[in-house]
C-alpha cells in the first residue's frame, strides 16, 4: 500500500493532524502527510540514519515541528512503575491473540474495532 495514498483516502485529503514520529527515519513521509498548519512530534532515536528535508515543505504548510528525547535509563523506572501497578494500561487493550492470528489483529486495527492488539508468541504468555 502506499502510505500517502492510504492517510489521503482515510482523511478526505486533509492529511493528519498531528504525525508522531517514533522510528527515527520518517520525518519526510511525516512531512508528506501532515495537513498545512498540523503538528510533527519527532520522538524516534536513529543515530545512523541521515535525512535530507526540504525546508520549504515544512514552511510551505506552516507546519509546527518538535522535537522530544525522554532520556537514558527511563525505560527501567516505567517497568518498575508497571509492575508496581502504579499506572495500568489494561484498558487500551482491546484485543489480546495468539501469534498466528496477526492477519486478524491487523484487521480488527483497519476496520477501527481494535484500539491496541497484543499479539503473544506462545500460547503460556496469555
Amino acid at each position: 500500500e502506499n502510505l500517502h495514498e492510504e492517510i489521503m483516502k482515510e482523511t478526505d485529503g486533509r492529511g493528519c493532524d498531528i504525525v508522531i514520529e517514533c522510528v527515527g527515519v520518517l520525518i519526510n513521509d511525516a512531512i508528506d502527510n501532515i495537513k498545512p498548519a498540523g503538528q510533527i512530534l519527532l520522538f524516534g532515536l536513529n543515530a545512523n540514519a541521515k535525512q535530507e528535508i526540504c525546508m520549504s515543505n515544512i514552511v510551505r504548510k506552516g507546519v509546527t515541528v518538535y522535537g522530544n528525547f525522554i532520556g537514558n535509563g527511563v525505560l527501567g523506572t516505567v517497568g518498575k512503575m508497571l509492575d508496581a501497578g502504579l499506572v495500568n494500561f489494561d484498558h487500551l487493550i482491546t484485543h489480546r491473540l495468539p501469534l498466528e492470528k496477526f492477519g486478524e489483529g491487523v484487521e480488527a486495527m483497519k476496520s477501527g474495532k481494535a484500539f491496541e492488539v497484543v499479539l503473544y508468541p506462545f500460547e503460556e504468555m496469555r
